[in-house]
């Protein structure tokens, strides 16, 4: 039998904890023997506790012990079986946005293989009040339908998904997010237009609770444009503005004339 894949923390500041260790679940049930993938890590802002986002359907939250190198559940009820099957963990969570209930961070998750839409995703930590020791709790708000795109791959490409938001400038509403392409190499893709969605999204969550793309869709018929900017040492230059209904690429390259191209979520 080939062996399972299991999270491991790696720690970059020496007073993180462990240099390197293999994450240990202490859950009473958990199947220590599955496959083990797609957990992303929340950090509250002013924090040293590190959690884990284990899975999105259903939404569930680990806390990480650096020194003991465990995880443990945050989210009533202790871990349940994850729903992979229309969305996946991807990268980091990134402090978005304050709100009177706590904080909004954000991710960039991913449809399944081999389709990999970037999708966003939102969460609200909240902080307040809070007794000594305790935990913050989270809640999922939503996610975006699944984004298209054009420009990141390549004709000999098959499929990225994101893997690391690098930057996040709230002022310039600018993101830089990278995308491993093949499992071979990455690209920095530049995006704008988060916290225009992440506003959008934590007022949806206050009138319908958490929403999912389907849901989405049919009350926020002006879901916030996400331009794109492309750029690898092996790519050319493409800037993409994407909405609900329509996705609109102009891309160039040394050898291509400029062209456009227009494209609905059904195509």
């Amino acid at each position: 039998e080939s062996p399972s894949r299991k999270q491991v923390f790696v720690a970059v500041d020496p007073a993180a904890g462990p240099e390197q260790c293999i994450i240990q679940v202490d859950e009473p049930g958990f199947d220590h023997c599955a496959d083990q993938k797609n957990w992303a890590p929340l950090v509250p802002l002013g924090s040293e506790n590190i959690f884990l986002v284990y899975s999105l359907k259903p939404f569930q939250v680990m806390s990480f012990d650096r020194q003991l190198c465990k995880a443990r559940s945050v989210t009533n009820g202790g871990l349940h079986a994850a729903d992979f099957s229309q969305v996946r963990g991807g990268t980091r969570y990134v402090h978005g946005m304050d709100v009177a209930e706590g904080a909004v961070y954000w991710s960039v998750a991913h449809t399944p293989p081999l389709d990999y839409q970037a999708v966003l995703t939102a969460v609200l930590v909240r902080t307040s009040p809070l007794a000594d020791g305790a935990s913050p709790s989270f809640e999922l708000l939503g996610m975006s339908c699944g984004l298209t795109l054009p420009g990141l791959l390549g004709a000999d490409n098959t499929f990225s998904y994101p893997n690391s938001i690098l930057s996040f400038d709230k002022d310039m509403d600018r993101a830089d997010v990278t995308f491993h392409i093949d499992d071979r190499e990455n690209k920095v893709v530049t995006i704008q237009g988060v916290k225009q969605w992440l506003d959008m999204a934590y007022i949806q969550w206050k009138e319908t609770g958490t929403f999912q793309c389907s849901h989405y869709r049919k009350l926020a018929a002006n879901q916030p444009n996400v331009t794109t900017t492309t750029t690898s040492e092996q790519a050319t230059s493409t800037t993409t503005t994407a909405t609900d209904a329509e996705v609109t690429t102009t891309t160039t390259s040394e050898q291509a004339t400029s062209t456009t191209t227009t494209a609905t979520d059904a195509e």
